[in-house]
């Protein structure tokens, strides 16, 4: 069945480089995953530059005002930092650099925002909403982020459409190519069909959190660590096992299909 964590893709590729205070380092923090964050701003740079546009790429965490073009934390920095977010949240690692400002700034004030939104994200869309080869798409499947399509202009499925690729033949196959990956990844059975919803269940059930982010307030110091060890170990696995299963492009095809039947 595909993960929920799937189906919070565009909501990921919406989120800031930085996304939250929450240290008390007063300076700049850096962005851990440089190298991802590279391939995606140089390649956003080639494709609106070929619509005319000079977009500078951005690699250092945005400040107190919205960055001009979203990006999403990359995946393996994020599974490696947390996880799935169940034991802690990532979203405030770093601080924000209140003196800080986007140097496309002026560009983008300067053209106006049809232009510029339809040749980030397409006619009328938004980072959350982004048309498939789109500018922002291509820069996120050349960047190597998880999900290949998002769905793009498609928006959300509905509950009974992810039922539905849920149970076509294709889901299942790649699903059982993940689980087997998983397995030869040493992750045992019980969290093999969707590791985060098992491993939410299971910490849920063990007492060490009460929510997501949230621990048991009388949870022992040494087993909330092995506990974040755990699920950073299961996350990053689970990472590499949608990408070589070919899950979540496998879903979304599905989805896809689905979604333009139902016009």
């Amino acid at each position: 069945m595909p993960s929920t964590t799937h189906l919070r893709a565009a909501g990921f590729a919406a989120a800031m480089l930085i996304l939250g205070p929450g240290c008390s380092d007063p300076g700049p923090a850096r962005f851990a995953g440089r190298a991802q964050a590279v391939q995606f701003q140089q390649a956003l740079r080639r494709c609106l530059a070929r619509q005319g546009i000079t977009y500078q790429p951005v690699l250092d965490p945005p400040g107190t005002t919205d960055p001009v073009v979203p990006a999403p934390p990359p995946d393996a920095w994020w599974a490696s930092h947390g996880g799935y977010g169940l034991i802690e949240d990532q979203f405030g690692e770093a601080v924000l650099d209140p003196d800080w400002r986007d140097p496309n700034r002026d560009v983008a004030d300067r053209a106006a925002t049809s232009g510029w939104t339809a040749s980030l994200y397409g006619p009328g869309r938004s980072p959350e909403r982004f048309d498939e080869d789109s500018c922002f798409d291509r820069a996120l499947r050349q960047a190597g982020f998880l999900a290949e399509s998002r769905l793009g202009s498609l928006g959300a499925p509905t509950p009974e459409q992810v039922q539905a690729a849920a149970a076509r033949p294709e889901v299942i196959h790649a699903q059982e190519r993940r689980a087997q990956c998983l397995a030869e990844a040493g992750i045992d059975a019980a969290l093999r069909q969707d590791p985060e919803a098992a491993l939410r269940r299971r910490f849920l059930e063990q007492g060490i959190i009460v929510q997501d982010a949230v621990a048991a307030p009388d949870v022992d110091a040494d087993e909330l660590q092995a506990a974040r060890d755990f699920e950073e170990r299961v996350a990053l696995a689970d990472l590499g096992c949608r990408r070589s299963s070919g899950f979540d492009r496998t879903v979304d095809t599905a989805l896809r299909h689905l979604m333009q039947e139902a016009g």
